[in-house]
C-alpha cells in the first residue's frame, strides 16, 4: 500500500511539473506576442511624431520664406525647436518600449515563480503533507528494555 501511495505521489508531481512547463511555454509565446505588438506599436507612433515635426517644419520654413524671413534666427530657432521636440518625444516612446518589455519579462517570471511554487506544494501534499513531517514526532516509541 506504501509502494503505491509512494508511485501515485511521484506520478502526482510529474503531471504537475509538466504543467508547469506548459504554462511557462504558452506564457513565453504570448509575452512574445505582445511585445511584438507593443514594437509595431511603438514603431507606428514613432512614424507619426517623424511625419508631424517635418509637417511643421515645413509650415515654418514657407510661413518664413513668405513674409520674406528665410533663414532668419526666429526660422532658425523654430526649426531647431521642431527638432528638440521630436528628440524628446522620440526618447519617451523609447523608454516606454522598454518599461514594457521589463513589465513583460517580471510578469512572466512571477508565473513562473507560481508554478514553482504549485508544484513544491504538490509534492509536499503528495508525499503526505504536514501529517507525514508530524507522524514522527507523534507515534510513540516503545520503551527500551534492558
Amino acid at each position: 500500500m506504501a509502494v503505491t501511495a509512494a508511485i501515485a505521489a511521484v506520478a502526482s508531481v510529474a503531471v504537475a511539473g509538466t504543467g508547469v512547463v506548459l504554462a511557462n511555454k504558452a506564457q513565453k509565446k504570448g509575452r512574445e506576442a505582445q511585445e511584438k505588438q507593443n514594437a509595431i506599436a511603438t514603431a507606428r507612433e514613432r512614424r507619426g511624431a517623424i511625419r508631424e515635426a517635418r509637417i511643421k517644419r515645413g509650415r515654418v520654413i514657407n510661413a518664413s520664406v513668405q513674409a520674406g524671413g528665410q533663414g532668419s534666427s526666429g526660422e532658425a530657432g523654430s526649426v531647431g525647436s521642431i527638432g528638440s521636440q521630436l528628440a524628446q518625444n522620440l526618447s519617451f516612446l523609447d523608454a516606454n518600449l522598454g518599461l514594457s518589455l521589463r513589465i513583460g519579462q517580471a510578469q512572466s517570471d512571477a508565473q513562473t515563480f507560481r508554478g514553482i511554487a504549485s508544484l513544491g506544494q504538490t509534492a509536499f501534499g503528495a508525499l503526505g503533507g504536514a501529517g507525514a513531517i508530524a507522524k514522527p514526532f507523534t507515534t510513540p516509541t516503545p520503551p527500551v528494555t534492558v
